[in-house]
């Protein structure tokens, strides 16, 4: 009998990197900023609401300049995350 994969269970919510993704040159070529913002929109998706991420400029404010935050934002657009 093989070895079974153990099951990790997380809590909470989980915001995952699929590994086309990060093999992309599309993902090799973003900033730090713009990877960390790609992670929080993944974080906020819920599976059914994908126009609906709410990500404010204050919120943005804690971590960030909202001039970098713009211009991370439109990166991902640009990129086609």
């Amino acid at each position: 009998m093989g070895k079974r994969k153990k099951k990790r269970a997380y809590e909470g919510h989980f915001a995952g990197i699929d590994e086309r993704v990060m093999g992309s040159k599309a993902w090799k070529g973003l900033k730090a900023n713009t990877k960390w913002l790609y992670f929080e929109f993944r974080y906020r998706f819920y599976g059914d609401n994908e126009k609906y991420i709410i990500f404010t400029y204050p919120e943005a404010r804690k971590i960030m300049s909202e001039k970098a935050f713009i211009k991370s934002r439109n990166k991902l657009i640009e990129r086609g995350f």
